[in-house]
């Protein structure tokens, strides 16, 4: 099954790499409620989601406020 649960960006921080020059974010990212949320979440959502990001292009991507859709597809072990 699929699931597509809507994420509110609430904090992106610029870091160091651990012994290194090496630019990191961390984003931080919890469910709002609203209809888009309904699928997952009965009542009001709760979870949190924590990415650190290690890839330069990808740094900027994310907006504290803004709202994002993460759609969560099974996968394969490996």
């Amino acid at each position: 099954m699929n699931v597509r649960a809507k994420f509110r960006c609430s904090e992106v921080a610029k870091m160091k790499g651990g012994g290194s020059d090496e630019a990191l974010e961390r984003v931080r990212f919890h469910p709002v409620s609203g209809e888009e949320n309904k699928m997952w979440s009965k009542w009001t959502p709760g979870g949190s989601l924590e990415m650190t990001i290690s890839n330069p292009a990808v740094h900027g991507a994310f907006e504290p406020g803004e709202d994002y859709f993460i759609d969560i597809t099974p996968a394969k072990s490996a």
